[in-house]
């Protein structure tokens, strides 16, 4: 009687791991077909001579000490300009960052 509860265990460890392993297949070629697809994109973008866009067409970013600076403005003022949207930010890492094309608009 103890032997045939053991057998079953050992058999529900065999179905779960085989189970565990067939998933694990899967997941691996998946991943396979993703990484041939990202190769492929890549050789294509190469192919194609995508260069790195000149550093006029980079997006320029300012934190809010050099927009302060650049503007010689205040806190509050930079503040102001967010709250009325004369100036927008993008928030990263809870830091403002701001484009430098939209302070050379509102210099203008």
């Amino acid at each position: 009687m103890y032997d045939q509860g053991l057998n079953r265990d050992y058999n529900n460890e065999e179905d779960e791991f085989r189970s565990e392993l067939l998933m694990i297949l899967a997941m691996r070629r998946e991943m396979m077909v993703l990484t041939k697809a990202v190769k492929e994109i890549q050789r294509a973008k190469d192919e194609r001579g995508q260069a790195a866009p000149s550093p006029e067409k980079r997006l320029v970013m300012m934190n809010s000490a050099e927009v302060k600076k650049t503007l010689k403005i205040c806190d509050r003022t930079l503040y102001n300009y967010r709250k009325k949207g004369a100036l927008r930010c993008t928030k990263i890492g809870g830091k403002c960052l701001y484009k430098m094309e939209d302070i050379e608009k509102l210099l203008n």
